[in-house]
């Protein structure tokens, strides 16, 4: 027999996500740092948390449905290996923590920008910022498919010029400042409660074939970047308003190498399914499928949807 699809195992691709969803959400637990092996869930918890602001930017501008999610496939994998090569290690480091940083917040800035399009959220230089900010073409696009640019602008700052290159002036040029930062705080400190808030979701690496793993420490440097980022900007408080939720593979999360291990404990969860949890997220799904080709069904004792589908026949995961 050949494998049966019920919607699609890439997350991302699957038509099924919400209709028919598996129960494996870290933001159930609060946890926003995943961990967990491939085809765990991670993926899927990522895009299930965050529901309500693709549907929210989807209405805006369809294009922009997942602005908020960052995986693999954002990423200039050629570039950064460019980078990890003709670096050392330190400065290789730095500077993605910076490019990190960079793009969380430019994704931040053009979410609020579609939010304020539709409806009056304030005035004042902070939104003025963003406004003007969502309309520049080179914000438009990634950071890391504008690493040359970027990296001139991190050397500027780190020989402490003030002003950059002429062709780095500019709302790009502003992402790398702490007003940038600073703008962002105040704007989602003046968010109304009904609106949906900003997330920054991060998936760097999301396939075991990853490109980044052919370059031996590449992946495990970006990985180690995103976590020193993290408790260097964005743990939760009062003052750091901007939700980042990132999603690791369990292999590529080393403590031995992160700035401070001890800060990440509490935000950090580790999906993983029990048999008795897969076999009945593979009911629902069977059960989904037979109402949609309108097959009837009625439970029969303990004869759960799997052995209605397949009888006695085929090895169950249970």
């Amino acid at each position: 027999m050949g494998r049966i699809f019920f919607g699609n195992e890439v997350a991302e691709n699957d038509d099924l996500l919400t209709a028919c969803p598996i129960h494996q959400l870290s933001h159930q637990t609060q946890k926003p740092i995943i961990t967990g092996r491939w085809g765990s869930g991670k993926t899927a918890s990522l895009l299930l948390g965050n529901t309500r602001l693709s549907e929210t930017l989807k209405g805006i501008d369809e294009r922009s449905e997942r602005l908020w999610y960052v995986n693999e496939g954002a990423l200039d994998t050629t570039a950064i290996t460019r980078l990890f090569v003709s670096e050392d290690k330190k400065n290789f480091t730095q500077s993605l923590e910076k490019l990190w940083d960079t793009e969380i917040l430019r994704r931040a800035v053009l979410i609020l920008g579609h939010l304020a399009a539709t409806s009056e959220l304030g005035s004042g230089i902070h939104w003025k910022f963003v406004h003007n900010a969502i309309k520049a073409p080179n914000l438009r696009e990634s950071i890391w498919t504008q690493l040359p640019a970027a990296i001139k602008i991190i050397a500027g700052l780190d020989s402490g010029q003030t002003e950059a290159l002429d062709d780095l002036k500019g709302h790009f040029e502003d992402l790398f400042s702490r007003k940038a930062r600073d703008y962002v705080q105040q704007c989602l400190k003046e968010l109304p409660p009904e609106a949906p808030r900003p997330v920054i979701g991060t998936e760097p690496i999301d396939t075991p074939t990853s490109v980044l793993e052919e370059q031996a420490g590449l992946a495990q440097a970006v990985i180690t970047a995103l976590l020193n980022l993290y408790v260097a900007n964005y743990q939760p408080s009062s003052r750091q308003l901007l939700e980042v939720w990132l999603a690791i593979p369990w292999h590529r999360y080393s403590s031995e190498q992160v700035n401070f291990p001890q800060k990440l404990i509490q935000y950090k969860a580790y999906l993983q399914w029990a048999p008795s949890e897969l076999r009945a997220f593979i009911d629902r799904r069977i059960l989904w499928e037979f109402r949609r080709v309108g097959r009837h069904y009625s439970a029969k004792g303990s004869q759960d949807e799997w052995l209605t589908l397949f009888g006695v026949f085929v090895e169950s995961c249970g």
